[in-house]
């Protein structure tokens, strides 16, 4: 709803957070693609771990502003339901691609 809150509130989002967050899920991900192929750095497959923990990062925010606030899930849950759809964003993006 765009009303300031204190920082660490569930569900608050700000510009620099944003901006780390997709900084944290592109370093993660370059981290792991490195592992994993370390043969073939350079493709532009990456985008899609980058995008789903982006994305997963989005969703614990609403999830945290709706239903954590209100009790219904807690931080587990919320961290639970956040992995399955940014894995199942990541499958869906590389189906379709």
């Amino acid at each position: 709803n765009f009303r300031r809150v204190p920082p660490g509130t569930d569900g608050g989002i700000s510009v620099k957070g944003t901006i780390w967050a997709m900084v944290g899920a592109a370093c993660a991900s370059v981290i792991g693609w490195v592992i994993i192929f370390p043969n073939d750095i350079l493709n532009a497959l990456i985008m899609i771990p980058i995008l789903a923990g982006f994305a997963g990062c989005l969703m614990d925010s609403v999830l945290g502003a709706t239903l954590e606030a209100r009790g219904l899930i807690n931080k587990y849950s919320n961290n639970a339901i956040t992995m399955l759809f940014g894995g199942l964003l990541g499958m869906f993006v590389y189906i379709i691609i």
